[in-house]
């Protein structure tokens, strides 16, 4: 499967995704599991709906921490490790949820009547960036993580989706259409200073910052195939990393 415009559409009805998140059990930051103390989320379709499960490093303890009939998908884990975000039909349409990691403490985030989804936490753990479609096209929002003071950063006629924090939660990624085609923007997380980082024929999408927030991988078509590229946080240097033949995506 390609990427597609709308990321919703990106993970389908597999028996098991790749791996969402890995989150510590106590303390530290989301990212690579701890030996013995940390654990993985990951959704499945084994029950015949989508469920967000939890094991532990070593594959062993899964456990299904939604387990309901709706389609839950997208989680990820807090900074702290302490709470689970993710997103659910369960409502009759898409919303966003945050729970503890034993899936106890469900609490609804948003409420209206289209769609919000694909929530990231900002690395402070204070804000959670979403899509939506509560304007009538595709928006990226923030809003703190009770849910309160939702904030259209992206505040454009074209579609704008799939937010990804940078590690110091000064900058949020995004890719909007507002180009004509899929490009790769970058904004200061208050909404400011909106920047088209690829700006190239083509799809350009899926990216995700380097630990240290100095470079950004993404998804480009520029080549006729799909391929992996790396460009500087502000859009120099882009570099085709894969150069195969066959279609290389979604790097992480």
């Amino acid at each position: 499967m390609y990427p597609a415009s709308f990321p919703h559409r990106s993970c389908g009805t597999v028996i098991l995704c790749a791996v969402l998140a890995a989150c510590a059990t106590a303390g530290g930051p989301q990212g690579p599991a701890v030996p013995g103390t940390s654990k993985i989320l990951f959704q499945s379709n084994r029950t015949g709906a989508e469920d967000v499960f939890i094991m532990n490093a070593d594959g062993s303890g899964q456990i299904n921490i939604t387990e309901n009939p709706f389609q839950e998908r997208f989680a990820s884990c807090s900074p702290d490790g302490s709470k689970i975000v993710f997103d659910s039909d369960r409502e009759g349409n898409r919303e966003i949820y945050t729970m503890n990691l034993d899936g106890s403490g469900q609490t609804r985030l948003t409420f209206g009547t289209l769609v919000d989804e694909l929530a990231a936490w900002s690395p402070d753990g204070s804000k959670i960036a979403f899509q939506t479609t509560r304007d009538g096209n595709w928006e990226v929002y923030v809003m703190n993580v009770d849910g309160s003071d939702p904030t259209n950063l992206s505040d454009h006629p074209a579609d704008d989706f799939r937010p990804k924090w940078s590690p110091d939660g000064s900058k949020i990624v995004f890719q909007s259409e507002r180009s004509g085609d899929s490009d790769i923007y970058a904004m200061n997380s208050d909404g400011s200073e909106e920047t088209n980082l690829t700006n190239t024929p083509g799809y350009d999408g899926s990216a995700s910052w380097s630990n240290d927030g100095s470079k950004i991988t993404f998804t480009s078509q520029r080549d006729r195939t799909w391929e992996v590229y790396v460009m500087d946080s502000g859009g120099s240097n882009q570099t085709n990393l894969t150069q195969r033949r066959g279609n290389d995506v979604y790097p992480s």
